[in-house]
């Protein structure tokens, strides 16, 4: 798996998530958008990671699992 792209709200960053998602198939890549409630249930060591947001170490520990 090439790229992970997580969002938080559906009705605001969904759309954009799934275009990207779009452009990078057609790319080449493989590409997975999924909700961040079930990132923990992923098993997949994707090479990058797109996240909603990065406020604080936290954040990062929590998508870093």
């Amino acid at each position: 798996m090439d790229f992970l792209i997580i969002y938080e709200h559906a009705a605001r960053e969904l759309e954009s998530a799934c275009y990207l998602a779009s452009i990078l198939k057609q790319k080449g890549y493989s590409v997975k958008v999924i909700n961040e409630r079930y990132v923990w249930r992923i098993f997949l060591r994707p090479k990058v990671v797109v996240v909603p947001y990065l406020y604080s170490s936290e954040d990062v520990a929590s998508f870093n699992t």
